[in-house]
């Protein structure tokens, strides 16, 4: 059923937002403002508590934000993420010594001494991609992006980055600080702009600053990877 807010100009999009938040039909106040609004007129309303003001300023805020973010977007393929079996960590590119479920989405390592990584079989060329880990049992862990070359001890050389539970961004042994320390329980997500070129960390949805890809790490594949000491995630 079409909506009276598509008589105002209203994006699909927040169409469906707002019906789901039972906005089905316009106030008096936002059928007047909003096509106003968006054609870029100066509105001052004077309204009673209830008339739908907010509505009125609002709706056409967001809708012009995302029009103009959408021009501002770089134009390019884009790539549908799906969860596959291919993108998950194997035998075959892990350390002898950890062990990896059945699944092959948890790693775990029991040594307290020494640290055991392990590297996804396939990684993008491009595009913007993520993955996160989930830390379930305290230890140390370092988690993020590695190219085929690169050393299984993640950081530690020119061919991968990675942030650790200290609170630490490795890249080729230079350690230095960032985000916050990590452990049990947290939510650990890594992500990855190739377009920009550019990756960054978050801890349970909390985004840490992005960096520059190093030279060596750009126009690269690159391989979600992690490094744990006696650490389950």
């Amino acid at each position: 059923m079409a909506s009276e807010f598509e008589e105002l100009a209203v994006l699909p999009e927040i169409i469906r937002a707002v019906a789901e938040m039972g906005w089905h039909l316009p106030t008096p106040v936002q059928a007047e403002a909003v096509p106003l609004i968006l054609g870029g007129g100066d509105v001052c309303i004077s309204a009673e508590t209830g008339s739908g003001k907010t509505g009125a300023f609002s709706l056409p805020i967001v809708q012009l934000a995302f029009e103009a973010l959408k021009e501002r977007a770089p134009a390019g393929p884009t790539t549908t993420l799906q969860e596959t079996g291919e993108l998950r960590f194997t035998p075959a590119l892990a350390a002898p010594s950890l062990s990896l479920d059945p699944t092959g989405l948890i790693v775990a390592s029991v040594n307290p001494q020494a640290w055991l990584g392990a590297r996804a079989p396939v990684g993008p060329t491009q595009g913007a991609h993520y993955f996160e880990m989930t830390v379930l049992r305290d230890g140390l862990m370092r988690v993020g992006w590695s190219t085929f070359a690169g050393s299984p001890d993640l950081g530690t050389d020119a061919q991968g980055v990675g942030y650790g539970g200290a609170g630490k961004h490795s890249y080729n042994r230079d350690f230095t600080t960032y985000g916050e320390p990590y452990g049990k329980g947290d939510v650990i997500g890594v992500f990855l702009d190739q377009h920009a070129g550019t990756y960054a960390f978050s801890k349970n949805g909390v985004v840490f600053s992005f960096l520059p890809l190093p030279g060596p790490l750009r126009n690269q594949t690159l391989f979600p990877a992690v490094l744990t000491k006696n650490c389950e995630a």
